[in-house]
């Protein structure tokens, strides 16, 4: 089953957006999202399930070019070209490219978000992903209550054993500039080893301004449970907790509309049933950022 519905999903995304593009239908201008900075990473490289953790560090260069825009008046696309260069790390280096859609469904709540997602590690290919959540907006509370159904497949390029499929549910709610989600995902993957049940809660939202900064929060905390996993030399659970704080500063006078100066640190806690491979992980980053239209948008919530 994992086979079939990962050839089919790529096309179905690709066709969905051509053809609401030709419907017409109140589009808008396509506008230009750019980001570059340095930054400073720690991360481990784990072999596996198995013991062989190692913690390693490096300064690295960020780039994100890519396009937003509204070929219809119910779909919008976001296209992302991410690179990461390590100083040092050269094989830990990232090339991305993200595809994303955001579907409504004309005359209800509903909508569909669909990701196609491109990796090639260290310059090599290794791992093409795909997600469709179909999800309803309800008003509660002044706010909005966003439940969801969610599908992901993973195909790696190399390690076949690490090809799964991925099942769960999420209960997403935002108001007033914060935004707060719970998930919970069943994996299925080819080397049943990896098979997992993950539950993960987030919140993030503004912590206030002082002047022309604007600060920023960021919490979570995840629980993976290696479901085959009996053998008491392997990772059989991981906790994870993560505490972010960020700075935005307009560049408004300095630039034009549309810029900013943003700083990021994150301290991440892992934690397993085996010591060796528990261990904890700052990040710290600089980056300049450009949106065409000006409007602040979410930024994506990994750490570049």
């Amino acid at each position: 089953m994992a086979g079939s519905l990962r050839w089919s999903l790529c096309p179905a995304l690709l066709g969905l957006c051509a053809l609401m593009a030709a419907g017409g239908g109140r589009a808008q201008a396509v506008e230009l999202y750019a980001k570059t900075g340095l930054a400073h990473n720690e991360q481990a490289q784990i072999s596996g399930l198995h013991e062989a953790t190692k913690l390693r560090h490096d300064g690295l260069a960020v780039f994100d070019i890519g396009l937003r825009g509204k070929p219809h008046s119910s779909l919008r696309l976001k296209y992302d070209y991410q690179s990461k260069r390590h100083g040092s790390l050269g094989h830990n280096d990232w090339d991305t490219h993200k595809l994303k859609g955001y579907l409504s469904l004309p005359d209800t709540a509903a909508s569909v978000y669909l990701n196609l997602s491109h990796y090639a590690w260290g310059h090599e290919a290794y791992l093409l992903t795909q997600e469709i959540k179909p999800r309803v907006d309800l008003a509660w509370g002044g706010g909005t209550l966003q439940p969801a159904l969610a599908f992901r497949d993973k195909d790696y390029h190399v390690y076949d054993g690490f090809d799964s499929t991925a099942w769960g549910t999420e209960l997403a709610y935002r108001k007033a500039g914060r935004y707060t989600k719970l998930s919970a995902y069943q994996q299925d993957t080819s080397n049943d080893d990896y098979d997992f049940r993950e539950v993960k809660a987030y919140t993030t939202g503004p912590l206030g301004r002082i002047g022309r900064y604007q600060f920023k929060y960021r919490a979570e905390l995840g629980h993976k449970d290696y479901t085959r996993v009996s053998d008491t030399t392997l990772t059989h659970y991981r906790w994870t907790a993560k505490l972010r704080g960020e700075v935005n500063r307009p560049l408004h006078a300095q630039f034009g509309a549309g810029w900013r100066l943003r700083a990021r640190l994150q301290l991440s806690q892992y934690k397993t049933n085996l010591s060796a491979n528990s261990y904890q992980a700052l990040y710290g980053g600089v980056m300049l950022i450009y949106q065409g239209s000006g409007k602040r948008q979410a930024d994506n919530d990994e750490n570049n």
